[in-house]
Parts: structure tokens; C-alpha cells; sequence
């Protein structure tokens, strides 16, 4: 899991990436089928996945119906069995996956920290005594990448945008897109409720901003 020291980080290279995001889609099935999110002890849990979930699954669903289909319509014998072993294999992943980048991982609020979590693999740390302000708006994105860097601010993309903004106090250094390290001076990231969790941050001392108007005007991808 990418996690950062917020003074010190050491980024993985992208084949500890691949190793880490592949070892997460399969704790992500296990966590999923016994229901056991990732939420640490004293830590409270906000999604970030319901949105575009429906059409996620309805993917998923597609491609269980493929997979029967080639059952049926491929004559029995090794050339049906690896194609179903290949299919089921595909299903558990592609589960393991949306499990994994969704439910079972949600962004957390500690004592001391907040964690923005994006995909597999991302973990953006802030120390809650470098938020400046924290906030509920909507940002419109553009582009297919969930992590984008736009100057110094990043944003961790769902559903079109963003619905939650930090403000710190000091540059942090996190990973930014294909896990390089960046330094910016606020994050953003999608929330499916957003106000809950900005009142869950203001509770353990950071100062709220007002809550705005979304910005339709999507923004390019950095």
C-alpha cells in the first residue's frame, strides 16, 4: 500500500506497485465476502465508491453472463476448461478489484489524521494539524485518471470530481499521478457524503471553511 510519511516519502517503483495493487485485489475479495472494511480501531470509515457502483457491477455482471455463454456454446473438453478457469479467474479479479479500490477501502478520520484513499494503492496522509480548512465543494474533472495534479493541488477523482477539499497550513509531499511524489498545498477527493465527513475532521479541531456551490466548469487532467 502506497502510504506516506508526510516529511519523508519513499514512493514504491511501479513493479512494487503492481505487486502491492495485485496482493490488494485479493485482500480486497477476502475483506469483501466476510465484510470486513479496512477501518483501523478508533478510526471512523466514509465511502467513497456508491456513486458509479451500479454501473460498475453492471460490468461485472456482463461478463458473468459471457462466461456462461462460452460454457454453453464451446463443445466440452480442455479448450471449454481452461476458457471457464480463465473466466472465473477474471470474475474473482475483476470482484477482488471493485471490492478492493471501493467499499472495503473508504477514506478515514483518526485522532491525529486524516487518509484519502484512491484505487488499490493510494493512501494520501494529512496530520490533522496541517489543515488549514477543510471544506464540502464540488470540483468537476476531466480525463480517465483518479489522481490529478493541477499546480499544487491534487485531486483524488470519482464520479466526474471531487466533493471534498483540505486546505493545509504547509506543503506536503504525497504521491501524485503513477506514484510520484508531489508537493502540494491542498487535496481534494471525492466523498459520497462529504458533509459528514468535513463534520467528523472540524470535531477533532480542524477549522471548517463554508460549504460552496459546485464548479461545473470541469477542469483538465493533470
Amino acid at each position: 500500500m502506497v502510504r506516506t510519511d508526510p516529511n519523508r516519502p519513499a514512493p514504491p517503483t511501479q513493479l512494487r506497485r503492481a505487486i502491492e495493487g495485485e496482493r490488494q485485489v485479493w485482500l480486497g475479495l477476502l475483506r469483501g465476502l466476510t465484510r470486513r472494511p479496512d477501518i483501523p480501531n478508533g478510526a471512523e470509515g466514509f465511502t467513497h465508491h456508491r456513486a458509479l457502483a451500479p454501473v460498475r457491477w453492471t460490468g461485472a455482471a456482463l461478463l458473468v453472463l459471457e462466461v456462461g455463454v462460452v460454457h454453453l456454446l464451446v463443445p466440452a473438453g480442455p479448450v471449454r476448461t481452461v476458457l471457464l478457469i480463465t473466466g472465473l479467474y477474471g470474475l474473482a479479479w475483476l470482484a477482488g478489484y471493485l471490492l478492493g479500490a471501493g467499499p472495503v477501502r473508504p477514506h478515514l478520520v483518526t485522532g491525529d489524521r486524516v487518509v484519502l484513499r484512491c484505487g488499490l494503492t493510494t493512501d494520501i496522509v494529512v496530520p490533522l494539524d496541517t489543515v488549514a480548512q477543510v471544506r464540502a465543494h464540488r470540483s468537476a474533472r476531466t480525463g480517465l485518471a483518479t489522481v490529478q495534479l493541477e499546480g499544487d493541488v491534487l485531486s483524488l477523482v470519482d464520479n466526474g470530481g471531487t466533493s471534498m477539499e483540505l486546505v493545509l497550513t504547509r506543503p506536503l509531499t504525497v504521491p501524485g499521478p503513477r506514484g510520484r511524489a508531489v508537493r502540494v498545498t491542498a487535496v481534494r477527493a471525492w466523498v459520497d457524503e462529504p458533509g459528514a465527513m468535513v463534520a467528523a475532521i472540524t470535531s477533532r479541531g480542524a477549522p471548517s471553511g463554508r460549504a460552496t456551490e459546485p464548479d461545473a466548469t470541469p477542469r483538465p487532467a493533470g
